[in-house]
């Protein structure tokens, strides 16, 4: 399986699967960044441990409500922010004292979100998780599965 994987990622785009290779290549680097164990340094042990999701880190509505959540609570939690894409304000959460993990391939194959909710929810017991936009909706059956209390915070146009 690795040996396939890695022919489709050196050659793949030379025979016509480029989407499939960039896709493979995108969810290969980031998977591999998520589950190395990064250093933690701000995480207090004598506050719980909360997951807050965002579709992204973009100056728009949800991102800023997100972010303004992540001030409220940062004092009381140890506050891990996941961000299923990038965008301006990812420093911003990590200036508040937010734990940032950015994982945009969760949102392009959402098979891997179990995998990923599983890893974390085991290194870091949450004691619950705010998912913000209808838009962050990847990951709420691994939350479900793993049995971590969620709110999810619909804010949409009537459009969607």
């Amino acid at each position: 399986m690795r040996t396939l994987l890695f022919k489709v990622l050196r050659y793949g785009k030379h025979h016509g699967f480029l989407a499939l290779t960039r896709l493979l290549a995108t969810l290969f680097v980031n998977s591999i960044r998520l589950l190395l164990p990064f250093p933690i340094t701000q995480q207090r042990t004598d506050l719980e441990n909360i997951l807050i999701v965002s579709h992204e880190a973009s100056r728009t509505g949800a991102p800023i409500l997100a972010l303004n959540l992540v001030r409220q609570l940062v004092g009381r939690y140890n506050v891990f922010v996941l961000l299923l894409g990038t965008g301006p304000l990812c420093d911003d959460f990590r200036r508040v004292g937010a734990i940032v993990i950015i994982a945009p391939y969760l949102r392009a194959a959402n098979c891997l979100c179990a995998g990923q909710i599983k890893y974390l929810s085991n290194r870091f017991k949450f004691k619950y998780a705010l998912v913000n936009s209808i838009e962050s909706c990847a990951v709420l059956p691994a939350l479900s599965r793993h049995q971590i209390p969620t709110i999810s915070l619909i804010h949409e146009f009537a459009s969607y």
